[in-house]
């Protein structure tokens, strides 16, 4: 997260949301780094289902918030 000025932003309180193809949803929380980054690892297993993953992230601080959204494939 980096603020208006583009300055990182640490201590940041940032949410991944993951919803996986058979619409079950994971929520994790981070906090972010001096650099204003956060990182969040996820590992697919074999029991999880294939298709299309929507990967969300909102991240707040003060009254600013920034967020994001992706999606990848699991084959």
């Amino acid at each position: 997260m980096v603020s208006m000025a583009g300055n990182p932003v640490s201590n940041a309180d940032v949410t991944f949301k993951i919803t996986k193809p058979n619409g079950a949803v994971s929520n994790v929380n981070a906090t972010t780094a001096s650099d204003g980054t956060a990182v969040y690892q996820m590992r697919v297993k074999r029991k999880d289902p294939i298709g299309l993953y929507k990967a969300e992230t909102l991240a707040t601080v003060d009254a600013a918030t920034g967020s994001d959204i992706t999606q990848f494939t699991v084959q």
